[in-house]
């Protein structure tokens, strides 16, 4: 009774932190279920629930009784049904979505529980998942059948000679992912049954060696098994190719391994396989047993398969590269530029910062660019990484942007360019940690000079209002009253007086700022009484110009993006727009409204009252 409380208890618990890891503090409340072992002790000290024992699997058909007034049978489509049910109850319950989870985790233990008791009962589960990958139509709660069924043979009792026919039966490539975990759980859980079966498939197999002998192997190798390894090797003279992927699975936990590893790289000539070769070097040069002449020559080795003349075989090589070699960020860094000398391919960038801790690549690369051909739309190469450093390394990321904005170099808007790079508010940087004067004033320049969302960097810019160089101060002021009289008018005024704290120094600040806004406000009337000179007439002209221009432009975008065979409109079907505010897809009679999705966007006035002058003023600005 003391058991099912405390089980009760604890499920209340991990449906409330989404999680089934256990804290210690909490422990001491699941005494019963820790000396049962329900609750297991990890290698890392902490304690987690072991979902697979019958205590949990009883736990929860009682759940389905209670809940759902149901029970499993032993039909398999019904009762994942069943299951899925109460998933969806308790995600209801606890207020929480379909998300991949602790729910999740504990859910599919659930169906494992249930096939393993319909296997006790002589239910045939192997034909039953081979019968289902015939049908056409599965239903939705049978989608992840492969993932649990794998699970679940992990967990059955089962003969050599009968896993040995299943592995045969279902080593297509399609359900390669399953089966490598299946592989690799029974070398961690049922090592001596492996064993077993790898001399069983060595002998059944005299002249070949199938994928998944060659994954049972290599993972038996990293057990410590290195016997193991002159087994491989003997079966793999005849394919370089399955060699070199069966050595990119292997631990460099034995200075064996790594010396017959780095033996066949070094001694390779051949820029072939690029990919198992790019994996067997990050293993190498993670290994306890590489030195420095070791690295200095498999680094050359990844600069020399930049020859290869298939672009495929070097972009799937350069995509391990980008992802992997964590430790490397000096020899990665190295390797991208020899990948954009080879392929030119610059689009990479993108996401080629993707694990990298040290912003200084990005920023050197930034300026090599932009020493080389830069023009404003090249920022949007680098806003997934800059994103992702200004998330992981902010302080940093920081210090180099301010580094940009100084006399001693000619970044133009630069700066500005990153700080607002993708995201819909700027990065927030302190411009008063710039140290001297002059590079204050260039910041405010800069800001007051950037075309358009004025009032997203703003709030930064204010912050200079505390600078200890009075001739900081006073730049802020006229820089501003000229933003008031030229662009923005009142709503600029609107904007500082709910951004500065009400003082005296905030009275005094605004002054000269507000005066600018009566002189604007004087001419404006002036400007009005005479038709030449009427705004009206002639600022609303460029602004249409400004507008019709723009949405000519982005027509013809659309149109070309529409009929690019490659491009992603390419995958849906033409709409209609039917009186303005309703909408049908082509060659159907469903008409549906319209939905409505705004944005709004400050723009500098200059850009359309003298387009030709503000765009070279902003091209020549600190260069």
């Amino acid at each position: 009774m003391k058991q099912l409380k405390q089980l009760e208890n604890l499920f209340v618990y991990i449906f409330q932190t989404r999680e089934t890891l256990i804290d210690s503090l909490e422990l001491k409340k699941y005494s019963e279920l820790e000396k049962k072992g329900i609750i297991k002790k990890l290698s890392d000290g902490n304690f987690e629930v072991n979902l697979y024992l019958p205590e949990i699997y009883g736990y929860f058909k009682e759940m389905v009784v209670n809940k759902l007034q149901s029970s499993l049978t032993n039909n398999i489509e019904e009762s994942f049904k069943t299951i899925h049910e109460l998933e969806e109850l308790i995600k209801k319950e606890y207020n929480y979505g379909n998300i991949i989870n602790a729910y999740t985790k504990i859910f599919d233990a659930f169906r494992v529980n249930y096939l393993l008791e319909l296997d006790i009962k002589g239910i045939d589960i192997i034909s039953y998942k081979n019968e289902l990958e015939q049908k056409f139509n599965v239903i939705y709660e049978l989608r992840n059948f492969q993932k649990i069924f794998y699970i679940f043979l992990v967990l059955k009792d089962i003969s050599i000679e009968e896993i040995s026919e299943f592995l045969e039966s279902n080593s297509e490539v399609n359900s390669r992912h399953y089966l490598n975990d299946y592989l690799n759980s029974i070398i961690d859980k049922k090592e001596d049954f492996s064993i077993c079966l790898i001399q069983f498939l060595l002998n059944k197999f005299e002249n070949e060696i199938p994928h998944y002998l060659i994954v049972l192997i290599s993972k038996i190798i990293n057990k410590g098994k290195i016997e193991y390894l002159e087994k491989l090797k003997e079966r793999l003279t005849n394919s370089t190719k399955e060699a070199l992927w069966a050595f990119s699975l292997l631990d460099i936990n034995s200075e064996i391994i790594y010396n017959e590893l780095f033996g066949i790289l070094i001694n390779d000539n051949s820029t072939e396989y690029l990919y198992h070769k790019t994996r067997i070097i990050e293993n190498l040069i993670n290994s306890p047993f590489n030195t420095s002449i070791d690295f200095e020559k498999l680094s050359s080795k990844l600069f020399e398969y930049f020859e290869n003349p298939n672009d495929d075989e070097i972009n799937s090589y350069f995509n391990t590269i980008t992802y992997g070699y964590e430790k490397f960020e000096d020899l990665k860094y190295e390797l991208l530029h020899g990948y954009l000398n080879r392929t030119k391919n610059i689009h990479v960038i993108s996401s080629f910062f993707y694990n990298f801790k040290e912003p200084k690549y990005l920023f050197h690369l930034i300026g090599v660019i932009y020493n080389n051909g830069w023009h404003r739309s090249s920022i949007s190469l680098f806003e997934e990484p800059l994103s992702h450093f200004w998330s992981t390394s902010r302080e940093k990321t920081e210090e180099f942007i301010l580094s940009l904005i100084s006399t001693k170099q000619r970044t133009g808007l630069l700066p500005i360019e990153i700080i607002m790079s993708g995201r819909e508010n700027p990065m927030q940087i302190d411009l008063l940690k710039l140290e001297t004067e002059e590079d204050q004033i260039l910041a405010i320049e800069m800001i007051c000079n950037f075309p358009h969302s004025f009032d997203k960097l703003i709030p930064i810019l204010i912050n200079l209002i505390d600078s200890r160089f009075p001739k900081v101060i006073e730049k802020l002021q006229m820089q501003l009253s000229t933003l008031v009289y030229e662009c923005y008018n009142e709503i600029l005024i609107e904007w500082l007086e709910n951004l500065i704290p009400k003082s005296r120094k905030k009275a005094s600040f605004l002054k000269p700022v507000k005066q600018s806004l009566k002189l604007y406000e004087e001419i404006k009337k002036l400007k009005y009484k005479t038709n030449d000179l009427n705004p009206y007439y002639n600022e609303k002209s460029f602004m249409d110009l400004y507008y019709s221009l723009e949405n000519e432009n982005r027509a013809k975008m659309m149109e070309s993006a529409r009929n690019s065979p490659s491009g992603l409109s390419s995958l849906f079907k033409s709409t209609s727009i039917i009186r303005g505010n309703s909408w049908k897809f082509e060659h159907e009679n469903n008409v549906m409204r319209l939905g409505k999705v705004e944005s709004q966007m400050y723009i500098d006035t200059r850009i359309y009252k003298n387009p030709e002058l503000y765009e070279y003023q902003l091209e020549r600005f600190n260069k």
